[in-house]
């Protein structure tokens, strides 16, 4: 048997690298060492982050923009939504905790047609009660309609007084400037001991000298004394709060919506951030580090897309029908008929 015979012949001597088992150190797997604190225990893993957006209050997981106001989170926007801000206020259902805007804005919002005479709002013309556009002093006549008499006027005059009663026709652009009837404390605490002399409610201890009431704080007063004085009488012993002491003892009011107190409470506990802003006081957080550059978008917060149905009592009073003369009226008319065929019929028997 030659060489060749024999190293066909004896497969066992041939080299087997495909077939070779793998080691045991190539199966044992790697493993991963695990990070541990001071304590020995393993690190609970991070919650994600949430903002509170700063216009509406809507808490929502790290983002750029609100998911529920659409308002942009970056320094600019919230600039410029500040400069939007006022004291008036638009009613709007899908829009309930958008904050006031300028006079300014509310102009522009005539001009392009997102408020109208029957538009529901409040600013300091009302002394920020909710009223119909129509009948709110410096807006009004912006819309066609005086706010004293609702005759018609021509909106696009620029007319300083109506041509029908001579009512003011001016605008209010303080920015700062709420309009309310007691402007301060000393013209709120002379209003307040005024109605508990009405109530006949003994006034409770100073802690110190008690400021007279000045001209300013009597006019302020006496706007509406005749009404107040009719509904203390009408009261007895029934003692008035003010809406926002209903307010207090509401659980809706002191805690937010259940899915917002969930997400606060199960994402962070009892902490909030706010989104970053541009350096301001009170200061905001710094923007974070990962955050991708944003371009500078001026946002539009401040709209009235579909203001809500004014209440029935903020309309004008109907006239009520007066049926006595409609009555007169018709008797007249089936005399007169009367009258005319009688002297037809003498007419054709002469």
């Amino acid at each position: 048997m030659t060489d060749s015979d024999s190293h066909h012949d004896s497969p066992e001597e041939s080299p087997a690298t495909d077939t070779a088992e793998p080691t045991p150190a190539s199966q044992a797997p790697v493993e991963t060492p695990v990070a541990v604190n001071k304590n020995g225990d393993e690190p609970k893993p991070k919650k994600p982050k949430v903002v509170l957006c700063p216009y509406c209050g809507h808490a929502q997981q790290q983002s750029d923009r609100c998911s529920d106001c659409g308002g942009l989170f970056e320094p600019l926007s919230r600039r410029a939504t500040q400069i939007a801000m006022g004291p008036w206020y638009i009613r709007n259902k899908n829009s309930p905790f958008r904050p006031g805007c300028s006079y300014e804005v509310l102009v522009k919002m005539i001009e392009a047609g997102g408020v109208g005479p029957m538009t529901v709002l409040r600013g300091p013309t009302t002394r920020q009660f909710w009223s119909v556009a129509r009948n709110v002093p410096g807006i009004a006549h912006m819309l066609g309609y005086c706010h004293a008499c609702g005759a018609h006027v021509d909106k696009d005059a620029d007319l300083k007084n109506c041509p029908s009663c001579d009512a003011v026709f001016r605008s209010v652009k303080q920015r700062n400037e709420l309009g309310l009837q007691f402007p301060n404390r000393r013209a709120a605490e002379a209003a307040q001991r005024s109605l508990n002399r009405l109530l006949g409610i003994a006034p409770a201890e100073a802690d110190g000298e008690v400021p007279e009431t000045t001209a300013e704080d009597a006019e302020s007063m006496s706007e509406d004394q005749d009404q107040v004085v009719a509904a203390a009488a009408a009261a007895g012993d029934q003692a008035p709060e003010s809406i926002f002491e209903q307010d207090a003892g509401t659980p809706a009011i002191a805690a937010a919506d259940d899915q917002q107190r969930d997400l606060i409470s199960d994402l962070l506990g009892d902490t909030v951030p706010t989104p970053p802003s541009a350096p301001a006081p009170p200061p905001d957080p710094a923007p974070l580090p990962d955050a991708p550059p944003q371009r500078a978008e001026t946002p539009a917060p401040l709209t009235a897309s579909t203001p809500d149905e004014p209440h029935p009592a903020a309309l004008p009073p109907r006239r009520e029908i007066n049926w006595l003369v409609v009555l007169l009226v018709a008797l007249n008319v089936l005399v007169a008929a009367a009258v005319i065929a009688f002297v037809a019929t003498r007419s054709g028997e002469g």
